[in-house]
């Protein structure tokens, strides 16, 4: 197994008609949702083997969650369904230029009912990643089970990917947000974030500088990775830093574009077997970025998540008519 993710798998009721706030919106349509579920259909497109890890309701959307994951090539042995409650729901509203405005039904939701002894650690022993992100940090008993899967991978010595993904609305507070979201930091090896949820966590209103600070609070990170919007990305690692362009499009819908570009950086990582370490320099990642940047541009060409991520060769082919970046 290539890439196992774990966290949070929910339906997200996208508005159909873009520019208008969710209690505007007239219909919505139900799609496959929640970032490292994402992730995972994301490398499984990018022709990676991927294995997801969570639980959904024991209802329609569960079913179809599930489904969803299967026919896009994601292994679902360790996707559990729940009797005992409902599969998480989200509320998805485009802005005019593709911004996104979430309402979360999640009380408590199937996803926050994984739990550690559910887990199997031969599965971790298969997976050369382990992906994760903060909204399972955010409820018990799917954060202890998140801190043993973190154990698990890291004995069975696969890179730690994670993804500080910040929806206030799932945290009781911002200081506890930010305190789990820095929490999972002490592990990665390889963390992607975005220019807010970077000086949120910092507490610091440069990106670049909030970036510096994790680097020194953090020694396990060998890569920060800032996805910064149609500006590209920027990667820091413990040598120096390397700013990468993105692409000039036209974005329809931005959801799931970060998960886009985490999964193509991850593919392009283990395709080309480039190793992490405190060693790595920035510019032998610059091919992976500027790969990652293309994934995630044309992600926001059409809407929804899951539907948008691309293939291999969509992405390659894409890139030779895109030579020219932002």
């Amino acid at each position: 197994m290539d890439v196992v993710c774990l966290g949070e798998l929910l339906i997200d009721f996208v508005a159909l008609e873009p520019g208008r706030l969710i209690h505007q919106g007239p219909k919505f349509q139900p799609a496959a949702g929640g970032a490292p579920a994402n992730v995972a259909v994301g490398a499984a497109k990018l022709g990676l083997s991927s294995g997801f890890i969570g639980k959904v309701g024991k209802d329609s959307f569960g079913v179809f969650l599930k489904d969803t994951l299967c026919l896009n090539g994601v292994d679902t042995q360790y996707l559990i369904d729940d009797p005992r409650t409902r599969t998480t729901l989200a509320f998805v509203a485009i802005g005019d230029h593709g911004e996104r405005d979430f309402v979360f039904y999640r009380d408590p939701g199937a996803d926050t009912q994984l739990l550690a002894e559910e887990l199997d650690a031969a599965y971790f022993q298969q997976a050369r990643v382990f992906h994760f992100g903060s909204i399972s940090l955010s409820q018990e008993p799917v954060r202890q089970a998140t801190l043993q899967a973190l154990n698990m991978a890291k004995h069975a010595g696969a890179l730690i990917s994670y993804d500080p993904n910040y929806r206030d609305s799932l945290w009781p507070d911002e200081v506890t947000a930010v305190e789990q979201m820095r929490f999972g930091m002490t592990a990665a090896d390889l963390v992607k974030v975005s220019e807010e949820e970077l000086c949120l966590i910092a507490n610091c209103s440069s990106w670049p500088l909030a970036a510096e600070a994790l680097l020194q609070d953090f020694g396990s990170i060998s890569c920060l990775l800032v996805s910064r919007g149609a500006q590209g990305c920027t990667a820091f690692t413990r040598v120096g830093r390397i700013d990468v362009p993105g692409f000039d499009v036209k974005a329809v819908d931005t959801t799931g574009a970060g998960d886009a570009f985490m999964a193509a950086v991850l593919a392009s990582l283990l395709n080309n077997e480039i190793p992490l370490s405190p060693t790595t320099a920035p510019a032998e990642l610059a091919d992976s970025l500027r790969f990652a940047n293309a994934a995630a541009a044309m992600s926001t060409l059409s809407s929804g998540a899951i539907p948008s991520l691309k293939t291999f060769t969509e992405v390659e082919q894409w890139l030779q008519q895109h030579s020219t970046a932002s």
